[in-house]
């Protein structure tokens, strides 16, 4: 738990290096811009105090969401939280049922002071991020007239074309790269789909054994990795969230009942999304719809 808290806290912090709140300038008179420009500079003092104090996590948290939550009404553009929430979530639970927590009831029982009470704990953080992966699964199987249809017939190289037009994808200045990447991907498209929406299913058990659960982290982030060279979009705190698994899973010493690592699987359980409309195969084919996450 102390390896993923730790590393969190520095995706915190290495979040507001990398992206500060320049939204701002779009309307720096604004009643509220004035306030989140002077806040920035507590905030990276907090989260650069959280990485060995759990506790300044929180208020890093509450500036991040909060700022996210201003950028349309301070700029008038509009910005989804969905990109930093999840390591918001895993940051807050870390440090609120994880550092905080046990330094409470420890006070209570021996039983919880417990190295295994602390790696049960970290399970459900991860459960948090990785239940993410397993709703978008259920996602591409329900989004057609078949279970199959988001496999059989999403156009998934299309990322490139429209990374294009948009002037994002990384390796749209390399037209001799390219072309040959877009071909093979219009080769691999229908086992590439399966094995995303495989993989992403995997995510509910993938806890079970410490094995699959590297596996299942350096999957996730050579899918993002892939998502960003061949559409442009780059969920970095993702990334960070799945490298902070894999070093957690890495640091763990003393093995867990499998049974024990199940309450991880229930955040999971408590975030499916409302059924999803399901368009017909041939609005899918019309669309073209390239989501892979």
């Amino acid at each position: 738990m102390r390896v993923a808290l730790r590393s969190s806290a520095i995706g915190l912090l290495a979040y507001l290096l990398l992206e500060p709140p320049d939204f701002t300038l779009a309307n720096p008179n604004a009643s509220s811009a004035a306030d989140v420009r002077l806040a920035y500079f507590g905030a990276i003092l907090f989260s650069a105090l959280s990485v060995s104090r759990p506790a300044f996590v929180i208020p890093v948290a509450v500036y991040i969401s909060s700022t996210r939550l201003l950028v349309e009404e301070i700029s008038n553009l509009q910005m989804s939280t969905l990109d930093i929430r999840y390591m918001l979530d895993m940051a807050l639970y870390l440090s609120l049922f994880g550092a905080g927590g046990l330094t409470i009831v420890r006070l209570i029982h021996p039983y919880f002071p417990d190295e295994r009470r602390q790696q049960e704990i970290a399970y459900v953080a991860f459960g948090l991020h990785l239940g993410n992966y397993f709703w978008s699964g259920v996602a591409k199987l329900m989004i057609g007239p078949h279970l199959w249809t988001w496999i059989l017939e999403n156009q998934t190289f299309n990322t490139i074309p429209y990374a294009i037009v948009n002037g994002t994808l990384p390796i749209g200045h390399l037209p001799w790269l390219v072309q040959p990447v877009f071909d093979f991907m219009h080769v691999i498209v229908r086992p590439l789909n399966l094995a995303i929406v495989g993989f992403q299913l995997f995510a509910i058990v993938c806890a079970l054994r410490l094995a699959w659960l590297k596996l299942a982290s350096l999957f996730y982030d050579l899918l993002h990795i892939g998502i960003w060279i061949l559409g442009g979009l780059f969920f970095w705190p993702w990334v960070w969230n799945n490298v902070t698994i894999l070093l957690a899973a890495n640091a763990q010493r003393l093995p867990i009942n499998p049974a024990r690592r199940l309450p991880a699987f229930l955040p999971s359980y408590s975030e499916c999304p409302a059924s999803p409309s399901i368009p017909t195969s041939r609005s899918i084919r019309r669309r073209g719809l390239a989501g892979s996450t």
